[in-house]
């Protein structure tokens, strides 16, 4: 989504900055700003780098040092790894003079130009908190609104073609702006005249909760400040979520206790490699256990396999549905690498193994250790048989069917897409989910139900274009088919 697309009712994610801008920030108490400005909603390829003023800067009197912030945001933000964009840390702004250079490049691409800065408000942040102990409330926000509105101000007359917005990044209820967003009906109702006077922001002001933006304040076409009571309101529930998904984040997949599912689970047999599978997924360290005999054949000085390095299966949980629900699924990373080590390399197995996990723990929770051994039977069985009714025989011997595995895997043909990144803004190898076809058995999975969701999927990216998005409204498809071609 784009920025300037934002409404009123509209809650955003993977948002775009589509127009220069300057986007004030204001850090959550509970966080460093190096980190929560990852947090949000914001696309960062455009983003020009973060403003931290470089001095000694008053606020209500009190001296607070912007250089010892500066260089710490400096030396933070060097250090950050795994990040989509290391953002620059600048002492000031240059937008016109950068704005002026890539317009020049005529072949210069559009949302390139589009240039956006951050400006840090830790500084004002700090400032409310030293004061929190010394003065009452409407004293505190008087102080807030006199500094960022001055600061609106400064922005403006430097920059008066650019848009100006704010960001308040909210991680719990325990911070400040968390509690001055919620009680802003009575706020502005008490300092009408303060908030409207002067503004401090253009268009909206957010709440970043997650990576979600929230439109929570707006100018009416009076100018008169407005809040939106509809959007606040929907804070609470977002920040809850966002709590509930750090706290499951990170726990085991699998529980040790026993199912309490309304059917009977069939036991696996221990020496089975799906039972193997099962232990070593909950506990990996069983394969670095002093048991050589099992790794180091007769006449061998290394280990035929090395085991590897990997952290339990644990949940990562994740707000969705634009931050109303929570989505709870498997990591995949030690999936596939206890697969790998087992010599499983059908990606179907891995894909139907983790969907099969993921299904369950979203409707049952976590399964117990028999109820995974039997789902990793049922991935498997549907990886061949195009169903997961696990027959009696699999059941006492699942080996039978992992050696029926073996025989498919040389029908598997890989599917290798063109690179397309010179034509589209993504790459279909890194979108499509669809590695390879197989066998007669396959096809009704593959082309009745794969096929349709790798579509949609490449059809859906065309949606965070950063150039010219096109919304994709519906997709429809039929069959013809001849027997011979489909």
């Amino acid at each position: 989504m784009q920025l300037s697309n934002i409404k009123r009712t509209t809650v955003a994610t993977s948002v775009l900055v589509d127009k220069p801008a300057i986007i004030m920030f204001m850090p959550s108490s509970q966080e460093k700003i190096w980190n929560s400005i990852y947090s949000t909603g914001l696309l960062l390829n455009n983003a020009k780098g973060i403003v931290v003023p470089n001095k000694i800067v008053k606020i209500f009197k009190k001296p607070f040092n912007g250089k010892i912030h500066f260089l710490e945001m400096k030396k933070r933000l060097m250090e950050m790894k795994k990040v989509t964009k290391k953002l620059p840390v600048l002492a000031s702004i240059n937008f016109d003079k950068d704005e002026h250079k890539l317009a020049e490049k005529q072949d210069s691409p559009l949302h390139k130009r589009k240039l956006y800065y951050f400006y840090d408000l830790t500084l004002l942040q700090n400032s409310i908190e030293f004061f929190q102990a010394k003065f009452p409330e409407r004293k505190l926000y008087t102080i807030f609104l006199d500094e960022i509105q001055n600061t609106y101000k400064n922005l403006k007359e430097n920059s008066p073609n650019k848009d100006i917005k704010i960001i308040f990044h909210i991680q719990s209820q325990e911070d400040f702006f968390f509690k001055f967003i919620m009680d802003i009906r009575r706020i502005s109702t008490l300092m009408k005249k303060e908030l409207s006077e002067q503004k401090f922001f253009d268009g909206f002001a957010f709440a970043a909760v997650g990576k979600v933006l929230i439109p929570i304040f707006e100018y009416n076409e009076k100018n008169e400040f407005t809040p939106n009571m509809p959007m606040i309101k929907r804070i609470e529930k977002y920040l809850e979520n966002e709590e509930l998904a750090n706290d499951i984040s990170g726990t085991p997949a699998i529980s040790d206790e026993h199912p309490e599912d309304s059917e009977e689970i069939a036991a696996v047999p221990n020496e089975s490699l799906a039972s193997k599978i099962v232990n070593t997924l909950t506990n990996p360290e069983d394969l670095l256990q002093p048991k050589k005999m099992n790794f180091i054949e007769k006449g061998q000085l290394m280990p035929d396999k090395i085991p590897p390095i990997f952290k339990p299966l644990t949940l990562q949980a994740t707000t969705k549905d634009e931050g109303e629900d929570i989505n709870i699924q498997l990591d995949p990373a030690a999936l596939s690498k206890v697969m790998k080590y087992y010599k499983i390399s059908n990606p179907d197995v891995v894909a139907n193994t983790k969907a099969a996990l993921d299904n369950y723990i979203k409707e049952n929770g976590r399964p117990s250790k028999e109820t995974a051994e039997m789902l990793v039977l049922k991935a498997v069985h549907k990886t061949i048989h195009g169903d997961d009714k696990v027959k009696d025989e699999y059941i006492a011997n699942p080996n039978l069917l992992f050696d029926k595995l073996k025989n498919i895997n040389v029908f598997s043909v890989p599917l290798n897409f063109p690179d397309t990144e010179n034509k589209f803004p993504f790459n279909f190898n890194d979108v499509v989910g669809l590695k390879s076809t197989t066998g007669t058995h396959r096809q009704i999975y593959e082309f009745e139900t794969t096929i349709h969701e790798n579509i949609e999927k490449v059809f859906k990216t065309l949606e965070n274009m950063p150039m010219h998005p096109i919304k994709v409204n519906d997709i429809k498809y039929d069959y013809i088919d001849n027997d011979n071609n489909r």
